[in-house]
């Protein structure tokens, strides 16, 4: 058996939950509700995730979802083994849905591209053992305004995660990211306001990219 001190053992993949380091317990909280939101529910479209996804559901944006039924259970700071923790510990236990958009692996910034994306597809490939669904995984954004070796980082993880999906059955990536550079790989505030999460414009784009994929599903089933 691989001891959890073996200097392989990719941390990615090994689902944990997050350190409570501040002592108030906002993480487990969340969790918590989240567990709760899902008792018995039937949805359209279940977001999962780290802060992208929740400030998606803090945005205006998030109204184009209206025609659907939807839940969010993203967490800001999350890394993929944080969220695989929370999906094997109740939160896809009672609940259906028809399409899953998972955005997640930006933080995993002390993994390699290779963990990253073995991270990411554990999350996928949870999901579609729990779920009868679609999954629409969203490719990591751009991170810096300019060109850097942690962009590329997650550049190189999301070929790996796309070269992979291929490969699945009922799964999908969409590219949300690169749309956004300018010239020279240059990323605006107007985007990404911290040059990492997006702005109230960057999600409704983002948005719309993601009703286009699932009408596509729908089309498709």
């Amino acid at each position: 058996m691989t001891q959890m001190n073996d200097i392989n053992v990719n941390s990615a993949v090994v689902p944990a939950p997050v350190i409570d380091m501040q002592g108030d317990g906002r993480w487990n909280s969340q969790h918590r509700i989240f567990c709760e939101q899902s008792q018995n529910k039937d949805v359209d479209i279940l977001v999962l995730g780290d802060s992208m996804c929740r400030l998606m559901y803090n945005s205006n944006a998030w109204g184009k979802l209206k025609p659907y039924r939807c839940l969010n259970f993203g967490i800001g700071g999350d890394k993929t083994q944080n969220i695989l923790w929370r999906l094997q510990n109740g939160e896809l236990d009672s609940v259906t849905a028809k399409y899953v958009v998972i955005w997640c692996g930006t933080n995993n910034v002390d993994n390699s591209a290779a963990e990253i994306a073995e991270g990411v597809n554990a999350v996928i490939n949870y999901v579609r053992q729990k779920l009868n669904c679609f999954v629409l995984m969203l490719g990591i954004a751009p991170r810096g305004e300019r060109p850097n070796p942690l962009r590329s980082k997650m550049e190189e993880a999301n070929s790996i995660i796309e070269s992979k999906i291929q490969h699945m059955s009922k799964v999908s990536y969409l590219d949300v990211g690169s749309q956004f550079l300018g010239e020279n790989g240059i990323l605006s505030n107007l985007d990404f306001y911290d040059f990492l999460h997006p702005t109230p414009m960057c999600y409704e784009k983002i948005l719309s990219a993601i009703l286009k994929k699932i009408k596509q599903f729908e089309s498709s089933s």
